[in-house]
């Protein structure tokens, strides 16, 4: 049985073993350590390190690991080692005996480890591009559609100014494409492959870094050997995009919440993300949001404990970094279940346009526009504008109608259209404002932004995929 210390330092303390093992969570690079292996094993074959016997025993034992998910759960299932490096060189060796042993020439767990988090980081990433790309071309459609439909915008989380839904549904659209732009350009940062940097300092087999790095779809190498193994600031680039999607979600969820109280109730939340309550019948609490909110915090947590360990460390490899990936595989589905929930939340949920209308006429909440109508039209400094609409606010007990109307009476002016508020937003003279015209235009802009920014991606994740068919149909011929 293939075990590291015992050599060196005989046989291991189980309980202690246990506790510094990764193998409780190495199911989640278990497939792209086979893959790295393989590309290695192959590498060392065409550099002429392994004999061509010992080479084609290899490969089709580490091919047919990574497709046979049983003969890969006994391997995941072997607790007593290290990590999956220990479990497969062990299970390779049952494998085919004494071949392994040309395998472990020229690497490291060091390097080792980083290619295939990175590998699994550049999945993961792939696949929260998808489910992010999908829900964001719904929430376009639905914008679209949404032109005219009323809204209003919160500050201080009082009723401040009429927009459309549109216009609301844009921001988050726009922030969102902006993160989604960041995740895709941060892939250049975590594939660069570390393979040939073994510990730290390279190794003196022959080993060419590029050629390895294609086999396996990486887009390039990292190439100081030391930086290769020794940094987790790759983590840090998916782990910020994962914190900054934490929290758009995170306030979204908030604005829903708020949308749906009953004293605002300007959104009708989808019945099947809604809870009553076990003694008050009348209660309809916006479940679904308040666990994504919370959950979302582990995410930001978990941001702050990647940076507390790794500051922490001197350069070079420490077992410290084993404890980095749990804390990043959780935050990535933490994220897609949150995405999968309040994007679905927003997808069925109906903005209910009579109370919009009504915050809207009763709120006052187009003063804003009324003080600037009155200050161009009557080429006044904007501050006697304000002060004039709010003194007439205030002798009117806050009715916006009456207060437009004795305006109107003592400047002179015809205001009174802009308290409709479909009028008001035409008025907008701005580009991203909630004119029609604008919200449009910014639409179709943003729509096209996020098809071409899909597009490139997808071209990178063919041609890694294409490389990993290629990999695991490499043949030895005796």
């Amino acid at each position: 049985m293939v075990k590291y210390r015992e050599a060196a330092l005989g046989e291991a303390n189980i309980s202690l073993t246990s506790y510094t093992s990764s193998m409780n969570y190495d199911n989640e690079i278990a497939d792209y350590v086979i893959l790295v292996t393989l590309a290695h094993v192959y590498h060392l074959y065409m550099r002429g390190y392994i004999p061509k016997t010992e080479a084609n025993k290899l490969i089709k034992s580490l091919q047919e690991l990574y497709t046979d998910e049983s003969v890969k759960s006994k391997l995941l299932a072997e607790k007593q080692f290290e990590d999956i490096f220990e479990a497969l060189e062990n299970f390779l060796e049952k494998q085919v005996g004494s071949s392994i042993y040309y395998m472990p020439l020229g690497r490291s767990r060091n390097d080792h480890v980083v290619a295939a988090v990175k590998l699994k980081i550049f999945f993961e990433t792939a696949t929260l591009v998808e489910i992010l790309y999908k829900e964001l071309k719904k929430l376009i459609d639905i914008a679209s559609n949404s032109l005219d439909t009323p809204f209003i915008i919160h500050t201080h989380t009082m009723p401040a100014q009429a927009t459309s839904y549109a216009h609301y549904l844009a921001s988050i659209i726009e922030e969102l494409i902006d993160v989604f732009e960041l995740m895709i350009n941060d892939t250049k940062i975590y594939m660069k492959s570390p393979l040939g940097s073994g510990a730290g300092v390279g190794t003196s087999a022959e080993i060419d870094r590029d050629e390895l790095a294609f086999l396996l779809g990486f887009l390039g190498i990292s190439e100081n050997t030391l930086y290769s193994t020794s940094s987790r600031i790759f983590l840090d680039a998916l782990m910020k995009s994962l914190y900054m999607i934490s929290i758009v979600l995170s306030r979204v969820a908030n604005d829903y919440i708020l949308f749906t109280h009953n004293s605002i109730g300007i959104i009708s939340p989808p019945l099947d993300h809604v809870q009553t309550s076990s003694i008050m019948p009348q209660k309809r609490n916006p479940a679904t949001l308040e666990i994504a909110r919370a959950r979302l915090k582990k995410i930001v947590s978990n941001s702050f404990y990647l940076g507390i360990v790794e500051s922490g460390l001197p350069t070079g490899y420490s077992l410290d970094l084993q404890e980095l990936t749990p804390v990043v595989w959780e935050s990535i589905r933490v994220c897609k279940e949150a995405i999968n929930v309040v994007f679905d939340f927003i997808n069925k949920a109906k903005v209910n346009e009579e109370k919009v209308v009504e915050l809207i006429e009763k709120g006052g909440v187009l003063a804003t526009e009324i003080a600037e109508a009155l200050s161009i039209t009557k080429g006044i400094p904007y501050r006697l504008a304000h002060q004039k609409v709010a003194s007439s606010l205030r002798e009117t007990n806050w009715d916006l109608a009456r207060a437009v109307e004795l305006i109107d009476k003592e400047e002179n002016v015809e205001l009174t259209k802009l308290v409709d508020w479909k009028k008001a937003l035409t008025a907008k003279k701005v580009k991203g404002s909630p004119n029609p015209e604008f919200v449009k235009k910014n639409l179709l802009s943003l729509n096209e932004r996020l098809d071409k920014l899909f597009f490139d991606f997808m071209q990178i994740k063919e041609k890694f995929s294409i490389s990993i068919t290629n990999l695991l149909n490499v043949k030895v011929y005796e």
